[in-house]
């Protein structure tokens, strides 16, 4: 007959309470201390490595078409024409100059990003943000060729309108208006006054 006897932990140890020993050691306590200093030291370290990258939020945070939107409605200040014909609808559009303001910022804002230093060691720490700083230069990228394409764009859609309407005006006062008629006559003041009325427009 084979006797089965149970043995309990409890039963093969010596009742001791080795947490209340290690916490009581001064050594033990000395380099636990040291350890959570460490660990303090380290967070507030990352804590400011990450503000150079929170600085930038905007280009994760917000959509580059909606900033864009909004940028075109605050700052606009030059009157334009949709379309190329009298009578059409107008929009304000930032100057030249602060489309040139605004492309700059974005760029050094790019150039700023690659500034940050992508690996860094605190103590026993090492961090590799490689990846969140490639990203982030690529948006800011994103950011000032959106706004480029977009300046470049009207530019050459403005200077297509522009030729259109001066080929129209060449071509409608390229014949004599006879006398006493009336209709080429009007015809011939609305292309003057078109003409005038477009001047500050392409002036700018």
């Amino acid at each position: 007959t084979t006797e089965i006897y149970t043995l309990s932990l409890h039963d093969a140890l010596p009742i001791c309470d080795f947490l209340k020993e290690m916490e009581e050691n001064e050594e033990v306590r000395f380099n636990v201390h040291r350890i959570v200093d460490e660990c303090e030291i380290n967070k507030q370290k990352c804590i400011e490595y990450k503000q150079p990258f929170l600085k930038h939020r905007t280009l994760w945070a917000k959509d580059v078409m909606v900033a864009l939107e909004k940028f075109l409605a605050e700052e606009g200040g030059m009157e334009t024409v949709v379309g190329g014909e009298e009578g059409g609808e107008t929009f304000e559009q930032p100057s030249l100059t602060v489309f040139q303001e605004r492309i700059n910022e974005l760029r050094a804002e790019e150039e700023e990003i690659k500034a940050i230093d992508s690996t860094i060691t605190e103590g026993w720490l090492k961090i590799d943000a490689k990846p969140i700083k490639n990203a982030l230069t690529t948006s800011a990228a994103m950011w000032s060729a959106t706004h480029t394409t977009y300046l470049k764009e009207h530019v050459e859609n403005q200077l297509s309108t522009l030729s259109e309407f001066i080929e129209r005006v060449a071509s409608g006062l390229a014949g004599e208006v006879e006398e006493n008629d009336q209709t080429q006559l009007i015809q011939a003041m609305t292309y003057v006054r078109d003409v005038r009325l477009r001047t500050a427009q392409y002036d700018n």
